[in-house]
């Protein structure tokens, strides 16, 4: 139900590099999702080497959509492809859909012009052949303030790599910003809540203060178990005490 699909070549986070003038090729560079217990997630696409097919348990989802939060043209270089005013596409439900998942599915691509990201809402309880099935959304395509009222404290940016001198670590930087955010003192920073699935290990967490970009980076290094060739599904939300201050990032990583 509600499927999307849109393109993602490159961006910040992604680990395969292309041979092209361009800092980032893409038309949305995030699936956002409103779950029904009031979690927002951010799930930054990527473009994989072999396919990858994520699900998320979402039983009522509220909205769900593929945004394209990177706005800057600096952040693209491109004066013909306009990938900064591409609209971001936003599903919003009418009433209970009741059980189901989330899919997002990621095709690997060797150039910009496929569109390799689809995202659909499959429901738990499927209809009998010849039997009615009622279900309604508004379809709303959006840019700029409209996006960030989606999810005001948001993740803006998302880095992966090597730890330099370690070739079984990954190193994770996730940039939050929003007005929550903004209100929390340097010397009392928030706390980064992150895990990861069983086939790898959080090794290090830190939360420091991005004073270039007035964001709170989190520093993660993931350390994935010896001879694993499974995706390892990492999450991180921003809290103080008990209190949420941002939207859940999560992010799969696969072996390459």
């Amino acid at each position: 139900m509600a499927p999307l699909t849109s393109m993602f070549w490159y961006g910040k986070n992604s680990e395969r590099k292309f041979d092209d003038y361009r800092p980032e090729v893409h038309d949305a560079d995030g699936l956002l999702v409103h779950m029904d217990n009031g979690e927002v997630l951010w799930r930054p696409l990527d473009n994989p080497s072999v396919l990858r097919h994520q699900v998320f348990h979402a039983p009522n989802i509220r909205g769900f959509g593929l945004l394209q939060r990177e706005r800057s043209f600096t952040a693209y270089q491109d004066m013909f492809n306009l990938f900064q005013s591409e609209p971001s596409v936003w599903v919003e439900p009418h009433g209970d859909w009741g059980d189901g998942d989330l899919h997002l599915v990621e095709l690997s691509a060797n150039y910009e012009g496929l569109d390799n990201i689809v995202a659909f809402w499959d429901p738990k309880d499927k209809p009998a052949p010849m039997e009615q099935y009622r279900f309604g959304y508004t379809l709303r395509w959006e840019m700029g303030e409209a996006d960030v009222k989606l999810s005001e404290n948001r993740v803006v940016a998302t880095h992966l790599g090597l730890v330099p001198g370690d070739t079984s670590t990954r190193l994770i930087a996730i940039d939050f910003e929003g007005p929550k955010l903004d209100t929390i003192p340097l010397n009392n920073p928030p706390v980064a809540i992150a895990s990861c699935s069983t086939n790898a290990a959080i090794v290090e967490n830190q939360v420091l203060r991005n004073t270039f970009l007035n964001t709170w980076r989190v520093i993660l290094k993931m350390q994935p178990k010896p001879g694993n060739t499974d995706p390892v599904d990492i999450r991180c939300t921003l809290q103080t005490g008990t209190n949420i201050l941002s939207e859940t990032w999560t992010y799969q990583w696969s072996p390459p």
